[in-house]
C-alpha cells in the first residue's frame, strides 16, 4: 500500500518540470537525478526502478531487490542509488543523451547528460593559466618600471648633493685661504716697521 502511494506521488510530477541537465567532461564521474528533493526515496521501501536511455537502451534496473545492468554497461561502473539516482563512473561521449527514470514500469522523470571532449575542457584551464601568467608578467614589469623610476630619480638627487658638497668645500677652502693670507700679512708688517725703526735709530746715533 505504501509503495503504491509513493509510486502515484512520483507519477504526478510532470516530465517537463523534473527534466534536468548535466554537463561533464570526458572521464569524469556523474550522478544523475531527476526527482524533486521532496520526492526522494530513502531506500527503506522496495520499489522497482529502471534507468534507460531515450533510445530505449537499458542502463540499470532493480526488480524485487535484485539489480542488473544493461548489455552496454556490463563492464562499466554504474550504480542505482537508494534515492534512485544513477551513478556513472568515467563518462564517455557515448553516454550523452536523455536518461529516463521509470518506476514500476512507468516513466517518472528524465534528465539530459552532455559529455564534452577533453580538448573542449582543456581551454578553460589554459585560459586561467594564461590570465595568471599575464597578470604575473604585468606585475613583474610594473615592479621593474618602479625600480627604474626610482633609479632615474635618485641619480639627479645624487648629482645635486655632490655639487652642493663641492661648493661648500670650495667656500670653506677660500675662507681658510683668506684667513691664512691675512695672518701672513699681519705677521709681516710688524717686522718691517721694527726694521725701519732700527735703521732710523742707528742713523741718529751716528750723527
Amino acid at each position: 500500500m505504501l509503495s503504491s502511494v509513493i509510486l502515484w506521488s512520483l507519477l504526478l510530477i510532470p516530465l517537463s518540470t523534473a527534466n534536468r541537465g548535466f554537463t561533464k567532461c570526458k572521464g569524469e564521474s556523474t550522478t544523475l537525478n531527476c526527482l524533486e528533493p521532496n520526492n526522494h526515496i530513502g531506500g527503506k521501501v522496495d520499489i522497482n526502478a529502471l534507468w534507460k536511455k531515450h533510445s530505449g537502451e537499458r542502463v540499470i534496473w532493480k526488480y524485487n531487490g535484485d539489480s542488473q545492468k544493461g548489455a552496454s554497461f556490463k563492464n562499466r561502473t554504474v550504480e542505482l542509488k537508494e534515492d534512485l539516482s544513477l551513478y556513472i563512473n568515467g563518462c564517455d561521449q557515448s553516454d550523452q543523451g536523455t536518461y529516463i527514470l521509470c518506476i514500476d514500469g512507468k516513466p517518472c522523470c528524465e534528465v539530459t547528460l552532455l559529455v564534452r571532449d577533453s580538448k573542449q575542457c582543456q581551454p578553460k584551464t589554459t585560459t586561467e593559466q594564461s590570465v595568471r601568467s599575464t597578470a604575473f608578467s604585468m606585475a613583474k614589469q610594473a615592479t621593474k618600471d618602479e625600480k627604474y623610476l626610482e633609479t632615474e630619480t635618485s641619480l639627479p638627487n645624487a648629482y645635486v648633493r655632490w655639487v652642493i658638497y663641492v661648493c661648500l668645500f670650495l667656500v670653506v677652502f677660500v675662507i681658510l685661504l683668506f684667513i691664512c693670507v691675512i695672518c701672513v700679512i699681519r705677521a709681516y708688517i710688524p717686522k718691517e716697521e721694527a726694521s725701519k725703526n732700527d735703521k732710523s735709530g742707528s742713523k741718529l746715533l751716528q750723527i
